[in-house]
């Protein structure tokens, strides 16, 4: 055993979107689709299709997909691209109690990371509000990677940067990624709310002091 796994109980790595935080592209989805009556599978079709995926991939800028998907966008809803842009941005909002979360397993010695599907501008845009970063160690955004999850590629390059010979924990929001986690050698949790993961941890043999 390593000398990190002598001080650190274990890596607790979180998604973003479901998890960390509100997923707010179906936020915005379902707030466009009732304020403008434009047709969800559209724009669900619009925000998750390949030109989408390249974005979160790190493989276009976001100024091309923009280019892209603006125009598609005010033409189903009547609305100005920029301020869906805009919107996008805001509906992503932490979960009651994950700041709070992420500040105590940091403190008790707990190695914490995000491996999350996501595109730089969120990225940048949550840090600015939210300043995440200063408790998060590991990092692995499917921007900065070149890879998604939908294969299981994202989790297997986490996998192999992380430290050897420590507990992994993963917490998501959706079966499919939880799968291809556990897959890659994650201890795969179901987000259920922050209470929700301190009690997960617990149930693991990971002593958290939550609520002492």
């Amino acid at each position: 055993m390593d000398a990190v796994a002598s001080v650190v109980p274990a890596v607790v790595c979180f998604d973003a979107s479901g998890v960390l935080f509100t997923n707010g592209t179906r936020i915005l989805i379902e707030r466009l689709a009732t304020e403008t009556g434009a047709d969800r599978a559209a724009l669900s079709t619009l925000f998750s299709g390949p030109e989408s995926w390249a974005l979160r991939r790190g493989e276009i800028e976001a100024g091309a997909f923009w280019a892209w998907i603006g125009p598609r966008l005010q033409a189903a809803t009547g609305l100005d691209a920029e301020m869906i842009r805009r919107a996008w941005l805001a509906c992503f909002e932490p979960h009651p109690g994950m700041v709070v979360l992420l500040e105590h397993l940091a403190a008790a010695g707990f190695a914490l990371g995000v491996i999350a599907e996501t595109t730089a501008e969120r990225a940048a845009d949550l840090e600015r509000r939210l300043h995440l970063d200063r408790l998060l160690q590991h990092r692995f955004l499917s921007f900065e990677q070149g890879a998604d999850k939908r294969d299981g590629a994202l989790f297997a390059l986490a996998a192999a940067a992380l430290p050897a010979g420590v507990p992994r924990i993963m917490v998501e929001d959706e079966p499919a990624s939880a799968a291809f986690a556990a897959a890659a050698g994650f201890i795969s949790l179901i987000y259920r709310s922050a209470a929700g993961i301190a009690e997960d941890l617990q149930e693991l043999g990971f002593s958290t002091d939550l609520g002492r």
